[in-house]
């Protein structure tokens, strides 16, 4: 069950499951309206993931600098 949970957990694993999912559809042949719809959500969750990362990234690096001053 730990394991499920930390899956769950893993920002890289849902990444994974949202491209999947959007795979799925398409090959599932939705009408192309809907997976234009699904792809752009993709697209936006995938962009927020890179935004946020950097954003943990720029965080740690700034509080790694302010411990190396004292």
């Amino acid at each position: 069950m730990s394991v499920i949970k930390a899956l769950l957990r893993s920002r890289k694993f849902v990444t994974a499951l949202t491209a999947l999912a959007g795979s799925v559809a398409v090959v599932l042949g939705f009408e192309e309206a809907v997976a234009a719809k699904l792809v752009t959500a993709i697209v936006a969750v995938a962009g927020l993931f890179i935004l946020g990362t950097a954003a943990e990234d720029v965080a740690e690096k700034l509080s790694r600098s302010d411990g190396d001053s004292k």
